[in-house]
């Protein structure tokens, strides 16, 4: 006699599949999660490399400011920083910061070194610093001659783009000029950078530096 087999049922076959789209849903949306968390560390990530390399190159120009060999000389024996070549070498606040007047915050920065180190044998090195708030761009530019004195203010905005990145916005770069006090060596500068991603505005990375001048001139 035959024995009758009995397959899955309807019934059985649509909870299987409820069972595995569950299954598979979850999976899924695991796999997701796991993408976007990576994705989002990525992008910090490149943040946080942007910041901290501009952060480093205006930090080490600013320890250089006002470097001059006469002017070390004068230094080493304790003496004001005579009327050579190394007085055009010397950092001022009046002069080498510049404000726009409808905004807050230093958003032009000049610095002038002697660097024996240039294989192009220009040796005299002035570096200016320049964000523009409106356009978020943050430019550099370098010029090899001490002893000019052009206003700041006209200066500021040209040079090559620092960060050419469309990923990321600089959303501040100022400069706090802090006198020196009983208890300080010298006079010194607070600088504040901070940067966002395009794409994703609520990824912010800040970074704060305290750097002593060198050669420190007048305070405002």
């Amino acid at each position: 006699m035959l024995s009758r087999h009995h397959g899955f049922t309807i019934v059985e076959l649509l909870v299987a599949m409820v069972a595995g789209l569950v299954v598979l849903s979850g999976a899924l949306s695991l796999f997701i999660t796991v993408l976007a968390t990576g994705n989002t560390n990525l992008m910090l990530s490149r943040l946080n490399q942007e910041v901290q390399a501009v952060g480093d190159l205006i930090s080490r120009d600013l320890q250089k400011a006002g470097y001059h060999p006469e002017a070390a000389a004068d230094l080493a024996l304790n003496r004001p920083i005579s009327t050579n070549s190394a007085a055009h070498y010397v950092f001022s606040v009046a002069d080498d910061l510049y404000t726009e007047p409808s905004t807050t915050g230093s958003h032009c920065l000049r610095l002038k070194y002697w660097d024996a180190a240039q294989s192009s044998g220009k040796k005299p090195i002035v570096r200016i610093y320049s964000y523009h708030r409106g356009t978020q761009k943050l430019t550099v530019r370098t010029k090899h001659n001490p002893s000019d004195n052009t206003a700041l203010s006209t200066l500021c905005g040209s040079g090559s783009q620092l960060i050419s990145s469309k990923e990321i916005k600089i959303d501040q770069l100022l400069f706090t000029p802090i006198p020196a006090g009983p208890s300080s060596s010298g006079a010194s500068l607070y600088m504040t950078l901070s940067a966002s991603h395009a794409r994703r505005p609520n990824l912010i990375m800040s970074l704060q530096r305290h750097i002593y001048l060198r050669n420190e001139g007048s305070s405002p």
